[in-house]
């Protein structure tokens, strides 16, 4: 139930973040009305949008920490098992640990990916704001200020856990490292 929601969550969020709240596109691209993208409602929308992704990430983000830190054991578990332990595993055992390995680490490595990706949109959409149309100069000072004060919508938990581009990588160098760190601790 916790997946669906949350990937129903992102669905809607995405295209209004990517498409909808951006300043440039095509006009054909857009499916909302021009005055949605004015200096008026645009800070009105993103901090609904963001309160509405605060509040759901209160409860998915508490759920990421331990799937981050069970998802990870398993790996490095399965990796050492596999190296260590490869001669007293019959083949069709070994064949299914790897298997479980591989596909367990394309799907973390798939949900970091994707949750990277949806922040890095999100501070394209911030840094497409500078094309904004402005009526007035108490217009222009009132959005700047919004601007510089917008964080991006990052998905994790608070400042304890924010998945960002980076995150899939610094994950698979972790799952190396802590594998030659267990090999190299462990005796034969």
């Amino acid at each position: 139930m916790f997946a669906k929601t949350k990937v129903l969550l992102l669905a809607t969020v995405v295209p209004i973040l990517k498409r909808e709240m951006r300043i440039g596109l095509s006009p054909h691209s857009y499916r909302t009305r021009l005055s949605l993208r004015s200096a008026k409602n645009i800070p009105i929308e993103y901090k609904a949008i963001g309160i509405l992704h605060m509040k759901g990430m209160q409860i998915y983000g508490l759920i990421i920490i331990p799937y981050h830190f069970l998802i990870s054991q398993f790996i490095l578990y399965a990796n050492f098992t596999l190296i260590r332990h490869r001669d007293e595993l019959e083949l069709i055992m070994q064949l299914g640990v790897i298997v479980l390995n591989i596909t367990v680490l394309g799907f973390w490595g798939t949900v970091l990916e994707v949750s990277g990706w949806f922040h890095s949109e999100v501070i394209k959409t911030i840094r497409s704001w500078k094309a904004v149309q402005f009526g007035t100069t108490l217009e222009y000072k009132s959005f700047r200020k919004f601007k510089k004060s917008c964080l991006p919508i990052v998905i994790g938990y608070q400042k304890l856990v924010q998945i960002k581009r980076l995150t899939v990588l610094k994950f698979m160098r972790a799952i190396v490292k802590g594998t030659f760190r267990a090999l190299l601790l462990s005796k034969k």
